[in-house]
């Protein structure tokens, strides 16, 4: 499985995800849940998510170092500033707090499963193969970070 390491953007994987979620809702009939203010409360949902990558892309801008996440050999410096002394991947849990959005406003329990799909699709093939490579770049530097602040929350 390996072949899937650093090949599906993580934006391209949460507009499939979403993408997906609205697919099963319009198909799938359980779990029509009513949710008071569901407008409302996907719309913050998923302004917290554009905020928290955003702070995660900024800092990545502020450093000059490179937020393509297909390709961690293009990082020039360990960010461990702002967003990033609370979470080593803000812009995955920014994405994942917009596919939860997603999940609230079709209120269907069939889209909740987009939800472990994608942190464990992310664990396995986009951040585990980003910590090996830069672990090799930054040695100590980087495994000292790992220990400083988690992976997602």
């Amino acid at each position: 499985m390996k072949f899937l390491e650093l090949k599906i953007p993580p934006l391209a994987l949460l507009a499939i995800l979403t993408i997906s979620q609205y697919v099963f809702a319009s198909y799938v009939p359980f779990g029509g849940v009513e949710i008071e203010f569901k407008l409302a409360i996907t719309v913050c949902t998923c302004l917290i998510g554009v905020v928290i990558a955003l702070l995660g892309v900024y800092e990545f801008r502020k450093f000059g170092t490179t937020v393509n996440p297909t390709n961690p050999d293009g990082t020039v410096a360990i960010v461990n500033t702002g967003i990033y002394s609370l979470t080593r991947n803000p812009m995955y849990v920014g994405f994942a707090f917009m596919l939860l959005s997603a999940v609230i406003f079709t209120a269907n329990y069939v889209s909740l499963v987009s939800l472990p799909i994608y942190v464990l699709y992310m664990n396995r093939f986009q951040i585990q193969p980003e910590e090996r490579m830069l672990v090799e770049k930054f040695g100590e530097a980087y495994s000292a970070y790992l220990q400083q602040a988690r992976r997602w929350l």
